[in-house]
This record gives structure tokens, sequence and C-alpha cells, in this order.
């Protein structure tokens, strides 16, 4: 199949719906693990360390559900599979490969910890008398350079690796055929993933400013009723000319006339109401960024496979 037919044939309506609802299914499902440790951790401020692991662990689920809906389109993007795919088949055979996805986000984490690791032990040379601040400041390029060639170099890890992975057995053998690939394919690698993910960036960031001042129009709308909005949305919500002309226009909210008709019997349904908000949100949000990192993980696979064929 030509690379144009086969772009074309992945992002078919049928292709590219099934890959979308998998990719939201992983998305919802991160985002969800993450709140649920960032909230835990919330409950340790006074302790650190605990504190900062329930909070980066939460991010972590976020970056194991990119890598699962990466390494899933992959899979369906098969020329064996193309014909057969459903949601929920792709849906299945991708849950077997989790704990595949899993070991490559914490083989990259390694790479992270060893790559910050060593830095930290080079900024202890400063501790040297008198050679210390010199060798400290001759060597602010040189560093500059180890993060850049690292940052880029983890980047291409994170998006190549999981594609590699799901066609081998062996977590090993897809490294050293990850490293191989990036060795022979660097250059086009580059290229392509600093123009996908520019583009990605700004579609996240045109959705994100989107739904910023679509917030504040709704929050207007709704009389500003806070607890219809989790406090995350409420920060992040923009205000507008719209919205302030349709905050003047709205009735306002009545919280002492709520209280005399209700009583405190609307108070032991508040913590439910809440949670029930949240999952709404986390369900909405996902299913927008879901559109976005869909696309960006079908046309890398096809991509990946394009010059893995020329190989």
């Amino acid at each position: 199949m030509k690379f144009t037919d086969n772009l074309l044939y992945s992002f078919n309506n049928k292709s590219f719906k099934t890959k979308f609802f998998v990719t939201w299914f992983f998305i919802f499902l991160g985002i969800s693990l993450s709140i649920v440790f960032i909230n835990i951790g919330a409950n340790f401020l006074k302790q650190k360390n605990i504190y900062l692991l329930f909070q980066y662990t939460g991010l972590f689920f976020i970056f194991i559900s990119a890598i699962s809906s990466m390494g899933s389109t992959q899979i369906s993007n098969f020329k064996k599979n193309q014909e057969i795919f459903n949601p929920f088949t792709l849906f299945k055979i991708s849950i077997k490969k989790i704990g595949t996805f899993i070991i490559i986000s914490l083989i990259i984490l390694l790479f992270l910890i060893i790559v910050l690791g060593i830095e930290i032990l080079f900024s202890y040379a400063g501790t040297i008398k008198f050679a210390g601040p010199v060798i400290i400041s001759l060597s602010t390029i040189p560093v500059l350079f180890y993060n850049l060639f690292c940052s880029l170099f983890l980047i291409c890890l994170s998006i190549i690796y999981p594609l590699v992975a799901v066609e081998t057995k062996n977590i090993y053998t897809a490294f050293k055929d990850t490293l191989l690939f990036l060795k022979k394919n660097w250059i086009h690698t580059l290229i392509y993933l600093m123009i996908s993910s520019t583009v990605l960036y700004l579609c996240i960031e045109l959705i994100f400013k989107l739904l910023m001042y679509c917030s504040g129009i709704a929050q207007a709308v709704s009389w500003n009723i806070k607890i219809g909005y989790p406090k995350i949305v409420t920060l992040f919500s923009g205000k507008s000319v719209f919205s302030t002309f349709v905050q003047q226009m709205v009735p306002a909210p009545d919280p002492i006339a709520t209280y005399k008709e209700f009583g405190t019997k609307a108070l032991k349904y508040l913590p439910l109401f809440k949670h029930f908000m949240k999952i709404c949100y986390i369900f909405f949000i996902s299913f927008i960024l879901a559109f976005p990192l869909t696309v960006f993980s079908n046309l890398t696979s096809v991509i990946y496979n394009k010059i893995k064929d020329k190989e």
C-alpha cells in the first residue's frame, strides 16, 4: 500500500473512530488516577516527601496513558489488522499490552532520573575550593547542550519505543531496536517530531484558550454557582467581553433562599454532587484532548511504519 493510501486509510471514519475511543479511554483513566493521587497527596502537605510522591505519581499516570494510546494506535495500524478492528477488539488487545506500556514508562522515567542525577552530582563540583566556581561557570554551555540532547533523546524514546514494543515480545529487544532505529533515522525523526509536536502544542493551546473563554461564559450563564465547577476549572476560566455581558444580564444566585427552602438537607448531598461534577468534567476534558492526541499518535505511527519499510 502506498504511503498516501495508507495515510488516508488510517484517517478514514471507521479507523479513526476506533483509535479515538481507545485513546479517550486511556486519557480518561490516566487523568482520573492522576486526580485521585493528587487529592490524596494534598492530605500530606506537612510531610513534603510524601506529598511530592503522590503528586508525581499522579502525573506519571498521565504519562502512562499517553504511552498506552501511542501503542494502541500502532497496533491498529498493522496491515494485517486494519480490516478487523473495532474499538472493543483494539481495547482488549491494548489491555493485554498494558504491562509493556507501564514498563516502558518506568524505563523512560529511570533514564530521566539518571540524567538529572548526573547533573546533581556534577553540581557538587562547585564545592571545590577556588576551582569549583570556575568549573561551574565554564560548564554552563556544555550543561545546556547536555540538557538539550537528553531532552530530545527522551522525547524520541517516549514516542518511538511504544511503537516498536508492540511488534516484539521482549522489552529488551524492543529497546535495542528503538536505539537502532533512532541511530539510523535520527534526522527524519527529529524533523518530524519538531513539526508534529509544534502542531500538537498549538492545537492543545488553542483548545485550552477556547475552553477558558467558554467556561467563563458558561459560569456566567450558570449564575456563577461555584458548586457546579471544580476548583481547577474556576481557576482557569477566562473572562471576556461576552462573559461580562452575560454576567450582567443573568439573575444572581440566592443561597439564603435555597437554605431557607432546603435547610441542612442539601448539605448532605453536597460532597456527592461535587464528586459527580468532577467525574463529568474529567469525562468531558479527556474527550476534547483525545482528538488532537489521536491525530498526533496516528500520524506518528503511519510515518514510523513508512520509514521502517524503507530500511
